[in-house]
């Protein structure tokens, strides 16, 4: 157990001078645990919520400083009729109060629509959805500075009898003046899951099932909309591996972004090896080009968005990468220039679901499970200026092996090495100097991954024993 500490300080240590730093562990308790959605800054704190946990284990809405200081549970949600459940998305700001939603729970178990002040005070529910009706709002709130518009994810307006695939719908900051503006029947869309954006005129969004395929065999669609209900268009209808179809991608699940010209995008399952891609789409619905095909070693399965610095696009997926735990990437909008910035594990957070929050140099986000506590999750930083270079020499050999190994670096020295199998677990910890000889012979026939912790970042290799 003292040696394991020991191990554990070390791996603290160098996280908080790495590119990569965990600033705050979930705990589960009155903390909240497990993430699924995206942060919002106001500058001086991060707000969030998590899935679950909290005071009656239905989630939470949070405050921490940046660097994971100050942190304050606003809110935990309570269920049915006293309350919402299951808040995800991120929460957005009118200057004044701070909106968001639940996707379960209410007085009708349809979920709930919810302001609150950044002190925590003043919450509010403003509308409870209705199970037979318009149902399980997704994603995050679009305010444009009048109404709040937002998508459910189930409803017909007339109980489950017509169509039942989900809502757009717009509704006034005080609760007042709720309208459906589109029912969405299938063959133009199933079941949003995203937020939608605004170019001024329309309304863009996606849905993650539906298309020529009405239900849950259907790949999803890409829409835009006015602001008043009228004039929707389907821009794009992903087909995914369908024989003979396009490999354009299957259920997009997070939001689009628009750089002006185009919009970008992000697909869950389909391209070229069925584990998701990157696409664009001219506004009109036409040119649409897939950018970037995900195939687990560069990540698989994205279900947040990507955000855009000007030059490059970054994301994360949520399996995938060395670990199958997920990244975080950026690539250029063409597809061009993909770096893996990140590989996730579950002794620093793994398995994120939602989007990236930029602010200056600094990237933040969040993770579903993972950390130090009872695998709830964390919010971590990922800081894109500080030097990466690899250390001068990382060399494992023999490598194949039979577990018995040297591990060879030109950098400083007493720095952590940790071993983890293919389901992210840690094997092995060793703290190493510049050249250490390492005797894992112990354990089983199988392919591993070694993770140098140092100062510069967290660099990893393949290990494979052989017998």
């Amino acid at each position: 157990m003292k040696k394991m500490l020991i191990f554990l300080s070390v791996l603290s240590y160098l996280h908080a001078n790495a590119q990569f730093s965990k600033i705050f562990d979930f705990a589960g308790d009155s903390i909240g645990k497990q993430p699924y959605g995206s942060l919002y800054s106001d500058g001086t704190f991060l707000y969030g919520m998590t899935s679950s946990g909290g005071a009656y284990n239905w989630g939470t809405i949070f405050k921490v400083k940046p660097d994971g200081t100050g942190y304050v549970n606003l809110h935990s949600f309570a269920y049915q009729t006293i309350d919402g459940q299951t808040p995800q998305g991120s929460l957005i700001s009118d200057g004044t109060f701070l909106y968001g939603v639940a996707q379960n729970g209410g007085a009708f178990l349809g979920g709930v629509l919810f302001k609150i002040m950044p002190d925590g005070t003043g919450f509010t529910i403003l509308y409870q959805f209705h199970f037979n009706q318009e149902m399980f709002p997704a994603g995050t709130l679009l305010y444009d500075g009048t109404s709040l518009y937002g998508l459910s994810t189930g409803g017909s307006g007339s109980g489950y009898g017509n169509y039942d695939r989900g809502t757009v719908f717009k509704i006034n900051p005080d609760g007042s003046g709720y309208t459906n503006l589109h029912y969405f029947a299938g063959s133009d869309g199933s079941y949003p899951r995203g937020s939608l954006i605004s170019d001024g005129t329309y309304l863009y969004g996606t849905t993650f099932y539906g298309g020529s395929s009405p239900d849950w065999s259907g790949c999803g669609t890409a829409f835009k909309i006015k602001s008043d209900g009228s004039g929707f268009v389907e821009l794009a209808e992903f087909d995914g591996l369908h024989i003979g179809a396009t490999r354009n991608g299957c259920q997009p699940a997070g939001d689009l972004i628009f750089d002006g010209k185009f919009l970008y995008g992000m697909t869950r399952s389909g391209g070229t090896s069925s584990e998701g891609n990157i696409f664009k789409i001219s506004t009109d619905g036409s040119g649409y080009q897939d950018v970037f095909d995900f195939n687990r070693s560069n990540g698989r399965f994205p279900s947040g968005s990507l955000i855009s610095d000007g030059t490059y696009l970054y994301g994360m997926t949520s399996g995938g990468g060395l670990l199958d735990s997920g990244i975080v990437f950026k690539v250029k909008p063409d597809g061009t220039a993909f770096s893996d910035l990140h590989d996730f594990s579950r002794a620093a957070g793994f398995f994120p679901y939602g989007s990236l929050l930029k602010n200056g140099d600094t990237l933040y986000g969040m993770t579903f499970a993972g950390g130090a506590i009872c695998d709830s999750g964390i919010v971590f930083k990922y800081c894109l200026t500080k030097d990466v270079a690899q250390p001068t020499t990382f060399k494992l050999y023999p490598n194949p092996g039979n577990g018995i190994f040297t591990l060879q670096t030109t950098d400083q020295a007493n720095q952590l090495m940790l071993l983890y199998d293919v389901i992210g677990r840690i094997v092995f910890s060793q703290v190493i100097n510049v050249t250490t000889s390492i005797d894992a012979g112990n354990l089983e026939k199988g392919v591993y991954i070694v993770s140098l912790i140092t100062e510069k970042g967290v660099f990893n290799k393949r290990l494979v024993i052989a017998r």
